[in-house]
Formats: structure tokens, C-alpha cells, sequence
């Protein structure tokens, strides 16, 4: 997954923070299964277990930095919601990371067309956390989602070259 953290370290979003893993985490309870003295410990570890551990998991945080109104917060969080799904279903990807259209991604990624024809199992992995940030507020839609497609578009470049060894 080297392209998708090259480009996360290359060009840090100014609207959004983002946390990626190539493993499946959920960056929110991450800490608490990680922290064996933590009292939620094994209710966490639990409910990890028992989540299948394919495709792609993604939320969007925010905190009152952001905002002191939880309508600001949550609107920014839709926002961000809408939008990354959008990206995703541009690319012919649904929300879970499943390719569903590839004619949708034959002009952009026809490599990636290629390499996933014939497999039904296609499917991108991985972990994203996006932190919204006070500069989200007012940003136009269009450039949360050119953000976020460079971000997707990276992620497509490492599935790729991954299926291609």
C-alpha cells in the first residue's frame, strides 16, 4: 500500500484529516482493544471479532474544534459522508469497497479494469478515518470531493500494482 501513503504524505488534506490502515480497524475503538486494562477490553475485542474483516471500513469524526453546535458537526459529517461515497460511486466502487460498475472505472483505471475482469471477488481494503476540521465548513463541495478522488484514485493505484504481482 505504498502509493496510497506516499500520497497521504504528500499532500495533506486541508479540510480533513485522514488515518489509513491496510488491516481493518475501527480507529475509534482501536485504543481499547489495544489496551488490555481498559474495562470495555473484551466487549470490544469481541465485537471486532465477529466483523467481517473484508472490504472497506470508513467513518468520518468530528470534535468540538470543529464546532461548538452538534447540528455544525453532524451536517460536516454528513457532508463528508455524502461526498466520499460519491467519489466512490463515480469509480464504480460501492461503499464497502466492491467494484459494481467497472465501465465506470474503465476511463480512468482501465489497468485496474483489466486485472479485476472475471473475479467477482474484487474488492478494496483497508481502513480510513476522516477527522473533519474547521476549514470544512465553508469549502465547496466539489473540492472535498477532488480531495477526496485523489485520495481514492491513490487507493486504486495500489490495488494495481498489488494485483498485478
Amino acid at each position: 500500500m505504498t502509493a496510497i501513503f506516499r500520497h497521504l504524505e504528500r499532500f495533506p488534506s486541508k479540510n480533513f484529516r485522514t488515518n489509513y490502515s491496510a488491516e481493518h480497524k475501527t480507529f475509534i475503538a482501536q485504543h481499547i482493544v489495544n489496551d488490555i486494562q481498559h474495562p470495555l477490553n473484551g466487549q470490544r475485542r469481541r465485537e471486532q471479532q465477529r466483523r467481517k474483516q473484508e472490504g472497506l471500513w470508513w467513518h468520518i469524526t468530528t470534535s468540538t474544534d470543529l464546532s461548538k453546535s452538534s447540528v455544525v458537526r453532524t451536517w460536516c459529517r454528513r457532508r463528508l459522508h455524502n461526498a466520499f461515497a460519491d467519489v466512490l460511486k463515480k469509480r464504480g466502487i460501492d461503499e464497502y469497497g466492491r467494484l459494481v460498475d467497472a465501465e465506470a472505472l474503465e476511463s480512468s483505471h482501465r489497468g485496474l479494469v483489466m486485472a479485476s475482469k472475471g473475479r467477482d471477488d474484487w474488492i478494496l481494503k483497508g481502513s480510513f478515518r476522516f477527522h473533519a476540521l474547521v476549514p470544512c465548513i465553508p469549502a465547496k463541495y466539489a473540492d472535498l470531493q477532488k480531495e477526496l478522488g485523489a485520495l481514492v484514485d491513490a487507493m486504486l493505484k495500489d490495488a494495481l500494482q498489488n494485483s498485478s504481482k
